[in-house]
């Protein structure tokens, strides 16, 4: 690929995806530096196992790879707390489905980023983005914004107590599709000329970035995130390997200097790194 507009390669609510052997570079014997505009490889609420190996990463104008799932923000709760409403937060991203019946739920608090504990439920019934009704009974369209961006989720058991509906969505909770989260991993690439991140990964599954080159990404190489805002790219890291990597010049702007060429950074709903919890 000479050059990719918008995102290369959109991974959506999808699952077992491999990329192998792929180029995407700008055609320098025409002058051109830029592979693509916007990230190359981008997934968001993923299932299975994404792999992405043997591959050549050159001129990306965003990320070379981000992998993430999506936070929804709790707007309702039902009397009985089985029936919710959640809600796609970014003005760029929402009007598709995010759940589907049988799915594996749990929640997040938007205060310090931590799970809420027991709160894994299973999705028995629900109404996608503009279809069947609102928890009012008021009917939902297609041609109005807000029912685009809403879902009506019914969970099989009541969601706990802590679980409350914050008017400002800074300090509310997210709901987490775990069904979709993916096992990732980034072997034997070659990263050069990334004007953002290598790679942006954020999934509870293993993760598994060996034997790749990273030669002058602009912000981290490797950027472990998760955010219950903005973007909201939902995951918390819990099992991590780094092995074998090599790191040139990267970060490569001055900006993202001091932040480091592996960067974790988790953001709460305010948009600001959380304080490990204590022991």
């Amino acid at each position: 690929y000479r050059f990719l507009h918008g995102f290369g390669m959109l991974l959506q609510v999808t699952k077992d995806v491999t990329y192998d052997n792929v180029t995407i570079g700008g055609n320098t014997e025409m002058g051109r530096d830029s592979g693509g505009f916007a990230d190359f490889i981008h997934g968001s609420t993923v299932a299975g196992t994404v792999t992405i190996k043997n591959c050549d990463f050159d001129g990306a104008q965003d990320d070379a790879i981000n992998i993430h799932g999506t936070y929804l923000q709790v707007t309702d709760i039902s009397e009985d707390r089985k029936t919710l409403e959640v809600r796609y937060m970014h003005a760029e991203a929402w009007g598709f489905p995010q759940y589907h019946v049988g799915d594996v739920v749990d929640f997040t608090s938007q205060t310090d980023m931590t799970p809420v504990e027991d709160s894994t439920r299973t999705v028995v019934a629900l109404c996608d983005p503009g279809e069947g009704t609102n928890m009012d009974g008021t009917p939902r369209s297609q041609d109005n914004e807000e029912d685009m961006r809403t879902i009506v989720v019914t969970l099989d058991e009541p969601i706990p107590e802590e679980i409350t509906v914050d008017p400002e969505n800074n300090y509310g909770y997210v709901m987490e599709n775990v069904t979709y989260t993916p096992t990732v991993i980034v072997e034997n690439n070659r990263f050069v000329n990334i004007n953002a991140c290598g790679i942006l990964v954020t999934t509870r599954r293993p993760i598994k970035i060996v034997n790749n080159y990273f030669d002058r990404t602009a912000n981290a190489s490797i950027y472990i995130a998760g955010a219950a805002h903005g973007y909201n790219e939902s995951g918390r890291v819990e099992d991590l390997l780094i092995q074998g990597n090599t790191f040139v010049a990267n970060p490569s702007s001055s900006h993202f200097k001091a932040q480091g060429t592996i960067r974790v950074q988790p953001e709460d709903g305010r948009g600001v790194t959380p304080d490990p919890p204590t022991a």
